[in-house]
């Protein structure tokens, strides 16, 4: 995740926003051009914006877990020496989440 006020998309965007697994909407955003999802902006964490690992260009980053495995994309492969959760995080991650995006103004 990052903060939603550190992303930036240059282009045209696409929206739908539906009801994610903790009740809270997520916007789910695409390139209008040939709709292929760029991020997700999540209201539970204070719009911060979940991105693809494969979105970014020239990054790099160690994860410390994956969540919401069951609805991972078709293809995907999760290593499996990393914390995976099916739906939401275990509690041990959700604290890291708590401090970080739910406990900001």
């Amino acid at each position: 995740f990052f903060e939603g006020s550190d992303c930036e998309v240059h282009g045209q965007v696409s929206t739908s926003t539906l009801t994610g697994g903790t009740g809270s909407d997520k916007t789910h955003c695409a390139c209008a051009k040939c709709n292929t999802p760029l991020y997700v902006t999540v209201s539970a964490l204070n719009n911060a914006c979940a991105v693809s690992a494969d979105r970014i260009a020239s990054f790099t980053f160690e994860p410390i877990v994956h969540l919401w495995t069951s609805q991972k994309r078709a293809g995907v492969t999760i290593p499996s020496d990393i914390l995976q959760s099916p739906g939401a995080p275990p509690d041990e991650v959700r604290e890291i989440m708590l401090s970080r995006f739910w406990d900001k103004p």
